[in-house]
C-alpha cells in the first residue's frame, strides 16, 4: 500500500517520515521502470537521507537519463554521503 500511497499522493505530505520515505524509494526502485521519474525528481529532496535513498533505488535502472541524473548528484550534491552513493551507484551500472 506504501507505494501506491508514495506514488499517487504528494511525498511531502507527512505520509511517511523521511526516513521511511528514503526506504520506501530504495524499494521504489525494484517495483518497475514507471517509477524512474518519480525517484529522478527526489534527488533535489532537502533531507540527504532521502536523496540517498533515491539514489539506491535507481541502482535498479539503467539508460541515459538516469547516468546522467547520478553524474549531477556524484558531482554536486551537498552531502558526501549521497555523493558517494551516487558514485557506488554509477561504477554497478
Amino acid at each position: 500500500w506504501w507505494l501506491l500511497a508514495l506514488y499517487n499522493s504528494p511525498l511531502e505530505s507527512g505520509v511517511l517520515d523521511r526516513v521511511d520515505l528514503s526506504f520506501a524509494l530504495e524499494a521504489l526502485g525494484r517495483a518497475g521502470a514507471e517509477y524512474e521519474q518519480v525517484l529522478i525528481s527526489k534527488l533535489t529532496h532537502s533531507q540527504a537521507v532521502v536523496r540517498e535513498g533515491a539514489v539506491c533505488g535507481l541502482a535498479e535502472f539503467d539508460g541515459e537519463r538516469v547516468r546522467q541524473a547520478l553524474l549531477r548528484v556524484a558531482r554536486g550534491d551537498s552531502s558526501p554521503g549521497v555523493r558517494a552513493a551516487a558514485e557506488q551507484v554509477l561504477a554497478g551500472l
